[in-house]
């Protein structure tokens, strides 16, 4: 709750950049606590992380770039459509290997609890909205300030 408002006196009192110099000491002590804890990992989950963790950051990258740039460079240029390609490549790609891999990133037997599925149907749509108005949002302080 008080992020929000120390980073905004921040960027008031100091300059924009004193957000991250606060941010620092926690990402030392997350550091030093991975650190400390070391690796528990079974053997098996390291090809699901070599595999599954790009093609998931590939997907989302691209995917993200394209919905942001598309209003600006146009549905139909080479960079979109690319983009786009690209992002559902590799999130088909994520499917297919997590649908063959011993211990995937979310298990079957989760997805198919009924009560899961209903809020998986509500939130979706909810998450859309939330996204829409943001990025509104954004646009209008992006204009505010030219």
């Amino acid at each position: 709750m008080a992020g929000p408002v120390v980073g905004g006196l921040l960027c008031e009192l100091i300059n924009w950049r004193a957000i991250f110099y606060l941010n620092a000491p926690f990402c030392l002590v997350a550091i030093g606590a991975t650190l400390r804890c070391g690796e528990r990992r079974a053997e098996h989950a390291r090809a699901s992380i070599r595999v599954a963790w790009p093609c998931r950051a590939v997907a989302l990258a691209a995917i993200t770039f394209a919905l942001i740039q598309a209003p600006v460079l146009g549905w139909r240029t080479p960079a979109i459509v690319t983009a786009l390609a690209v992002g559902m490549a590799a999130a088909c790609a994520l499917i297919a290997f997590e649908r063959r891999v011993a211990e995937p990133m979310l298990p079957p037997q989760t997805v198919r609890v009924a009560s899961l599925r209903g809020i998986g149907r509500r939130r979706v749509p909810a998450d859309l909205c939330l996204f829409r108005h943001a990025v509104r949002a954004a646009r209008c302080l992006a204009g505010a300030r030219r």
